[in-house]
């Protein structure tokens, strides 16, 4: 925890002035959402308090924060989550999660990382007399992987993996986002009539003639 929240320092000190930006920090002792990164200390009192305020789950963690990524002034927004564990007993699924993000408009960038050397422990079916079995404790799932690949895309979002080597490798996925993200363009498309439906439309890319 401690890494990302300096990898979130060196990240929000290149944004610039016209950038808004807040840190929603969830897990077992409820959220913290503040309007700058906190410190150690103040992250260390806030678990050490135990009020259990706000979402301690991963969807709803999100669900909170894209309402308050859309109230935000700037045009361009996007949620960036940083995580390496999946969802547990969230009151929001994943259907409903997605379907909020594309209603708010805001595409969420996900950065999934692992916690590694991990640790491998083994054991023996001894009913069945089968060979050493070897497992790791803090293993992910591929669904759980695959659901925020899914939620990523379909909200014009990415993912992105990695392992959790210090704050300025994840700084550095920070700054990849941020790069694409500045050179993303926005295209509107008004409707003849609106009825609330999702439509697909094509666009097709037409390049000057050289001189």
């Amino acid at each position: 925890t401690f890494s990302v929240l300096d990898a979130l320092k060196t990240f929000t000190r290149g944004l610039g002035n016209n950038d808004d930006y807040f840190v929603n920090v969830f897990g077992e002792s409820g959220s913290l959402t503040t309007e700058f990164v906190p410190t150690r200390d103040q992250l260390a009192k806030f678990v050490a308090d135990g009020g259990r305020s706000g979402p301690i789950s991963l969807y709803d963690a999100v669900f909170a924060a894209a309402n308050k990524v859309s109230q935000m002034k700037n045009p361009k927004k996007i949620l960036l989550l940083l995580t390496d564990g999946s969802d547990q007993n969230s009151q929001h699924s994943l259907k409903q999660l997605k379907t909020h993000l594309r209603s708010v408009n805001v595409p969420l960038y996900a950065v999934t990382f692992s916690n590694d050397p991990r640790e491998f422990f083994s054991y023996v079916d001894l009913t069945q007399k089968g060979p050493r079995q070897v497992f790791r404790v803090d293993e992910r799932s591929g669904v759980d992987t695959a659901a925020l690949a899914e939620l990523s895309k379909t909200t014009g979002g990415q993912t992105f993996e990695g392992s959790l080597r210090n704050r300025y490798y994840l700084a550095a996925l920070c700054q990849r986002v941020m790069s694409e993200i500045s050179n993303q363009y926005v295209i509107g498309f008004y409707p003849d009539s609106r009825d609330n439906k999702w439509h697909r439309l094509s666009l097709s890319v037409r390049t000057p003639a050289s001189a």
